[in-house]
């Protein structure tokens, strides 16, 4: 997942802690600019200048080359196309589910939006 700011992060990470989502080091919200062509910035890119040349908490080390971006993205495809692809399918249909109770007349997001509403009481 790509996220780049406000609730995107939380988001992100939850997806990938639940196995419905890979995280993605390399690309991150900022640009890239590559010295040789100043003024240029490419949607691939984009990454955040600070997290290169330095170890993610989750291990990956951030090159944030166009070549490590690449590298990264077919490793993803790939992973995709085979057995964990499906497996993170059915897990994001299960989540899909769990998250339409949540949503229903006593759900958990039902009753917490509820509760927000009582607050201007």
């Amino acid at each position: 997942m790509w996220p780049s700011a406000w609730d995107q992060p939380f988001i992100s990470n939850e997806f990938s802690d639940r196995g419905v989502a890979f995280e993605l080091f390399q690309v991150r919200n900022g640009e890239y600019r590559d010295p040789a062509r100043v003024g240029y910035v490419a949607l691939t890119m984009c990454v955040i200048e600070h997290n290169i040349g330095k170890p993610t908490a989750r291990g990956p080390f951030v090159e944030g080359t166009p070549k490590a971006i690449r590298e990264e993205m077919d490793d993803v495809l790939t992973r995709l196309k085979g057995s964990e692809g499906g497996s993170m399918r059915e897990k994001m249909k299960a989540l899909g589910s769990e998250v339409e109770r949540d949503l229903e007349v006593g759900g958990g997001s039902y009753e917490e939006m509820l509760r927000i509403l009582r607050l201007g009481d």
